[in-house]
Formats: C-alpha cells, sequence, structure tokens
C-alpha cells in the first residue's frame, strides 16, 4: 500500500492480517529504485511487493529484535538482501520498548519517522519483553523536544482503535479522540494513513500529561489518589500500567 512520498522517496506499508497487526514498512529511492525494508514481517510478501516496485537491489533495517519485527530477515537476506542503513536513514536509539530499541528518520523536505514499537498512534510499546516504562517515558520526552508537528509517524502494529477507546475513558469530551473513532467505524486503522505529530498530541494520553482533563479523568475513574498525582513521569508509568491490562 502507498501511502506517502517526498520528491526522492516513495514509501510503502504492508499490513500482516496477523494476531498482532504488524507493519512492514518499503522506502522506495526513486532515482535507483532501491528499497529499504523497515522490520519485514513475511519475506515471500515483501518479495512480490519487490517485483511490482521493479526493485532488485534491497536492504533490511530492524527497529529492535522482537521475533515479529524480524521473522522475514531470514528469507530476505537469502534472497539477496543486505541488512545495511541507508545514507538517507537516520537511526535514533530509544530505548523503553526494549533497551536497543532504535527509530529511524527519513528527511527530504517532510520529516518521517519510523517507530516500531516505541510510539504507536494514540499510545506507546509496553515493556513486558525486555522493556523499561521509566526508558520509555524519557524515550517519548525526547521525540517532544525534537519532532516537526508535521513529521509523519509510521508505527509497528495497528492497535489504533484500541489505543483510543483506552484513551477515551480518561477524555470522554475529547473531540478529536471521538472524531477518529467514528472514522474507525467505516474503516479499518491499516486502511488510514500516518499520523502527524500534531495529531497525537490531542489524541495520544501518553502525550497529554499534563492536561487537566486526563487528570481529571484519572481522579474520576479511582485510578490515581490524588495525593499520588504528583509528575507526568508518575502518571506515564500508571497509564502504561492500566494499558496493559485494558
Amino acid at each position: 500500500m502507498f501511502i506517502s512520498e517526498t520528491p526522492q522517496f516513495e514509501i510503502h506499508r504492508l499490513y500482516a492480517h496477523n494476531s498482532l497487526r504488524n507493519y512492514t514498512y518499503l522506502i522506495l529511492k526513486k532515482a535507483t529504485r532501491e528499497v529499504t525494508i523497515i522490520d519485514p514481517w513475511d519475506a515471500e510478501a515483501c518479495l512480490d511487493y519487490l517485483r511490482n516496485l521493479e526493485s532488485s537491489q534491497f536492504f533490511v533495517i530492524n527497529t529492535h529484535q522482537h521475533h515479529d519485527h524480524v521473522k522475514g530477515n531470514a528469507g530476505l537476506l537469502a534472497a539477496g538482501a543486505v541488512i545495511q542503513l541507508p545514507d538517507y536513514l537516520q537511526a535514533q536509539p530509544l530505548p523503553g520498548h526494549t533497551c536497543e530499541h532504535v527509530v529511524f528518520y527519513l528527511k527530504d523536505e517532510s520529516e518521517h519517522l519510523f517507530c516500531g514499537d516505541t510510539l504507536f498512534q494514540a499510545g506507546v510499546g509496553n515493556c513486558k519483553n525486555g522493556g523499561d516504562p521509566l526508558a520509555l517515558y524519557a524515550s517519548i520526552q525526547w521525540l517532544r523536544t525534537h519532532l516537526l508537528l508535521s513529521t509523519l509517524l509510521h508505527v509497528g502494529h495497528d492497535y489504533f482503535k484500541k489505543n483510543l477507546h483506552f484513551a477515551q475513558q480518561f477524555e470522554p469530551d475529547n473531540s478529536d479522540i471521538q472524531y477518529y473513532l467514528s472514522n474507525l467505524k467505516l474503516q479499518e486503522g491499516f486502511e488510514m494513513p500516518p499520523n502527524s505529530w500534531a495529531i497525537e498530541l490531542k489524541i495520544n494520553p501518553f502525550l497529554r500529561l499534563s492536561e487537566t482533563a486526563l487528570r481529571q479523568g484519572l481522579k474520576r475513574l479511582d485510578k490515581f489518589e490524588s495525593s499520588e498525582l504528583v509528575s507526568d513521569r508518575d502518571i506515564f508509568i500508571k497509564l502504561r500500567s492500566l494499558r496493559d491490562n485494558f
């Protein structure tokens, strides 16, 4: 699925239709037809798509080592792929979901961030399989200080609808959350375009830690004692724990 382009690149996304709802990304460099594949789930699906793109030179990179993000590596390597970070992508370590997690920037007039499992639409990654919620909090704060409002976010899984329902329980009057939930009645999350950072600031509870409405929602649902509402970090950790059991 073609989802975006810049003067030099096209960005394509494959949805795995599996229980984990994985995304794989293919970045086509127009001038050379080389492709970089990020977090391949299904090697054969990637190879079929590469044929459609008329590309015979391709690289593979991964945001982290979890099985669902490297499952397609072996098949692609057997077909001639090379594990290599191309010079048009910048890797940034952002631990939290796992200790070695990285994200990838593409900058070419517009800015694109391939998030892996650090940031999702209306959510963030879990920390249950080798992660650290304090590190994840720090990584999200790093994004807050470095991303442009226009940055497009290419996430690792389609958890959009469930994340929005989680967010809505704390901010039931948030019109932006209502808008996207309404859209998701008409189409699946994997059929929708990527969100910008500006959109995420309006709907993602993990980015809205200081918002009065969110804090009041936590109190209303007895998710936090009033005396415990001390810092944004405390609220982030609490939200991450609540989302684990949602």
